[in-house]
């Protein structure tokens, strides 16, 4: 009788521990969904950007979503963010630009009417010297087209274009308003990041 008694109250005891760790596991679940936002990865971002707009860490994303490289994430992948305190006010709206053939950061901020070292920092480039096609670049909010300055003398000349300090294909083909391929095949150009100040370019159409 006794026995059985005792086998009753083991019995009761298991089941009540059995409910109380039921609880707490979905307690500890519904914390950890509250404490996370979702993100989708938009053209130009990084993490350090994603982990400063959420008050959190580089770290904490990465192990939250298994990153193995934190410098390589996807426009339109969707993120966990560990929640560090208050979202913090995005920064200041940007244009993007999207590499081109022939472009270099030079370029670009002379398009943009910014400068190389504004890009760099914006877009955490570590060498200014290397860009690479289809990248997504964040230009500087403020920044506008500037308009192509007037020539104080003529572009081409007799059909040929003389190549100035710091000029690239896509430059020349811009002032000449002829395809930058078209300029390449004219002239037997297999490589377009190289022609150098002096040399002249045959322009099709003048």
């Amino acid at each position: 009788m006794e026995k059985g008694r005792f086998i009753m109250r083991f019995v009761r005891l298991f089941i009540c521990v059995i409910i109380v760790l039921a609880v707490a596991g979905l307690s500890v679940q519904t914390v950890s969904a509250q404490s996370e936002d979702t993100y989708v990865v938009r053209p130009g971002d990084t993490l350090q950007r994603i982990a400063t707009l959420y008050n959190t860490s580089v770290s904490l994303i990465v192990q939250r979503n298994n990153i193995a490289d934190p410098n390589r994430i996807e426009p339109g992948q969707v993120l966990l963010i560990p929640r560090g305190g208050a979202i913090v006010a995005p920064p200041p709206a940007t244009q993007i630009h999207t590499v081109r053939r022939g472009d270099t950061l030079r370029v670009i901020a002379a398009r943009y009417n910014t400068t190389v070292a504004a890009i760099a920092s914006l877009n955490n480039i570590a060498n200014p010297d290397r860009i690479e096609v289809g990248q997504v670049l964040r230009i500087p909010s403020g920044a506008t087209v500037a308009p192509a300055p007037a020539p104080t003398q003529p572009l081409v000349v007799g059909g040929f274009y003389t190549v100035r300090p710091g000029d690239t294909l896509a430059v020349i083909a811009r002032r000449v308003n002829v395809d930058m391929w078209t300029i390449a095949r004219a002239n037997s150009i297999y490589n377009l990041n190289r022609i150098l100040a002096g040399q002249r370019l045959r322009i099709p159409g003048y």
